[in-house]
């Protein structure tokens, strides 16, 4: 079960929204949508730092969850994504069986070793020291098995374009399909969407680019799981427009401005009066 919301991110946002410095007032230091910009924008560059380290996937998955799980109870006012975006990646590491150490961790990306150390326990404490993910990678590697059994099964009804699809076409779909499922997961998809309806809609979309269609396969999969053929086209298509959100590039000039107000609000919250 994922954390639950206590007072911390949009809640912890509206109870500083003035805040009293030298008898003046001032709105709050962000919005909500600029805060979900700023974490859209670390997640992403989370990836580049898990490919720098030549980790593997599953490592940046489950990374990408538990950040995406920790802001669930925690402001960026609070916690600032930069550094926990590193420590997510160094907790998966651990939980996916991955681990090296934080200096050898650290010394790759040139980052200092204490700050990872130091926010290891908060994070911890913020996902409730609930480290299990249900990887939806583990999810599409079982849809891309059912989905070739399918396409060669005689009974199956499957389209005559998919029986005769090559073992490089399909390769590079199933690419296609785990690196739009990275990018989904650096999305909300990963806390509103059950691993295997993202999984499959990350099928979708990667076939989808690779040329080949899988409405027929979509079929297949309500039909044995016994849930409506709507509802999961409902599921993957909400999947998809998040997808198409997440491959808008954020540039660092465009979280810059929402750093520099976080910066000012710590800045005029430590020059606050005590009572």
């Amino acid at each position: 079960m994922h954390a639950q919301i206590n007072q911390g991110g949009p809640n912890f946002i509206s109870s500083h929204a003035q805040i009293e410095t030298d008898g003046s007032s001032s709105p709050g230091p962000i919005s909500m949508e600029e805060e979900a910009l700023l974490l859209q924008f670390s997640a992403g560059s989370m990836q580049g730092l898990v490919q720098r380290l030549q980790l593997p996937r599953k490592v940046a998955m489950t990374a990408l969850v538990l950040l995406r799980r920790f802001y669930l109870s925690k402001s960026v006012l609070e916690a600032e994504p930069s550094k926990f975006v590193l420590t997510s990646i160094y907790v998966a590491c651990k939980a996916e069986e991955s681990y090296f150490s934080a200096e050898d961790f650290c010394r790759t990306l040139e980052r200092d070793p204490a700050v990872v150390l130091q926010n290891e326990l908060t994070l911890l404490q913020g996902l409730s020291f609930d480290l299990v993910v249900h990887n939806p990678l583990w999810a599409l590697r079982g849809h891309l098995m059912l989905f070739d059994e399918w396409r060669h099964d005689d009974a199956s009804g499957a389209p005559p374009q998919l029986r005769s699809l090559s073992s490089s076409a399909m390769r590079g779909a199933a690419e296609a399909a785990q690196a739009a499922l990275l990018s989904t997961a650096a999305t909300d998809a990963v806390l509103l969407v059950p691993p295997g309806a993202l999984a499959l809609a990350a099928l979708r979309i990667g076939f989808d680019q690779s040329g080949v269609d899988t409405a027929d396969f979509v079929q297949h999969v309500a039909a044995r799981s016994s849930v409506p053929v709507e509802t999961l086209d409902g599921s993957v298509d909400a999947v998809q427009q998040l997808y198409e959100l997440s491959v808008q590039r954020i540039t660092k000039d465009q979280v810059e401005p929402i750093d520099r107000k976080i910066k000012v609000y710590k800045k005029r919250r430590q020059k606050r009066p005590t009572a």
